[in-house]
């Protein structure tokens, strides 16, 4: 006998996103007072990225839109993923050194970890694709690759999924990137259980 899903039922697999998740580097240990300011700061050079990122659009309308304290979760319709890896990242850390040159002393330097993922987002942006997007992001994988950033004097860690890693740079969508500019490891959180997916970071 022939059956049908009925229209609306949850299980029901929703559209696939562009997922974009970005954390700041030690904002808990930035005076209280300052916090705004940061943030702001961040803010202002994120709207400009995105713009110098063909993303203005998608900044200033994003599908989903959620701030996180020190950072942000977007959702992009999945055909300008791509962007976000490449030249987003770039363009991002050319600003964010720009304004390490010229902060004060007092004021602390802004690095970040970035998270690209794919996956289908339900209406009500639940679900395993935004759990696993913060996984990454707050995986040992992406602190460590700070660190790493921070030694190469970089102020952007990049981490995909591999879901993001296959259909956006294996398949040679970007422009600059390429698979050897990333490393594949497996994100962990807090020493907890691996997830479930692998993740690449940028090198």
């Amino acid at each position: 006998m022939h059956r049908t899903t009925a229209p609306g039922d949850p299980r029901d697999i929703p559209d696939y996103r562009a997922l974009f998740v970005l954390d700041m580097k030690g904002y808990s240990v930035v005076d209280s007072w300052r916090m705004a300011n940061h943030w702001e700061d961040l803010e202002s050079m994120l709207t400009t990225a995105f713009a110098q990122s063909g993303l203005e659009f998608e900044w200033r309308y994003p599908l989903y839109r959620d701030p996180t304290g020190d950072g942000l979760i977007l959702a992009l319709p999945l055909a300008r993923a791509r962007l976000l890896v490449d030249p987003l990242a770039e363009n991002l850390h050319r600003l964010l050194a720009g304004h390490d040159r010229e902060r004060l002393a007092s004021v602390a330097p802004i690095r970040v970890r970035m998270s690209v993922h794919v996956g289908p987002l339900p209406d009500s942006h639940r679900g395993d694709p935004i759990n696993d997007l913060c996984r990454f992001v707050n995986s040992d994988a992406a602190r460590d690759a700070v660190e790493v950033a921070e030694e190469r004097g970089a102020f952007v860690a990049l981490v995909l999924s591999h879901e993001a890693f296959q259909v956006i740079v294996r398949a040679g969508r970007t422009e600059r990137l390429r698979a050897e500019d990333f490393r594949f490891t497996r994100a962990v959180v807090e020493k907890s259980s691996p997830s479930p997916r692998g993740c690449t970071c940028r090198r």
